[in-house]
């Protein structure tokens, strides 16, 4: 039986939560502890646009693809988007 703990040759997915990172000596040993202390905790989420925008320019898509020229479309979809995101009070 392999010995996770201990055995660095052993590859494994780097753990996403804290209490596991902190749970465990081998995240503090070599590169895994360069790892640890350096560069986990600092990464920031890509941000996301809400799923109504997302909903406006897939509609986009498919109306220049089968119901009308990308123009006609684009223009739809644009003056959706203005109204949308001038209530619009998140984060995009």
């Amino acid at each position: 039986m392999a010995d996770y703990d201990t055995n660095p040759t052993l590859q494994f997915a780097y753990p996403t939560r804290k209490s596991v990172l902190n749970s465990t000596s081998i995240y503090q040993q070599g590169l895994r502890k360069e790892f640890s202390d350096k560069i986990s905790g600092t990464q920031v989420a890509e941000l996301r646009a809400p799923a109504d925008v997302y909903l406006i320019l897939q509609n986009m898509i498919q109306q220049a693809m089968y119901q009308s020229d990308g123009a006609t479309a684009a223009a739809a979809a644009n003056d959706k988007l203005t109204k949308y995101l001038s209530s619009y009070t998140g984060q995009i």
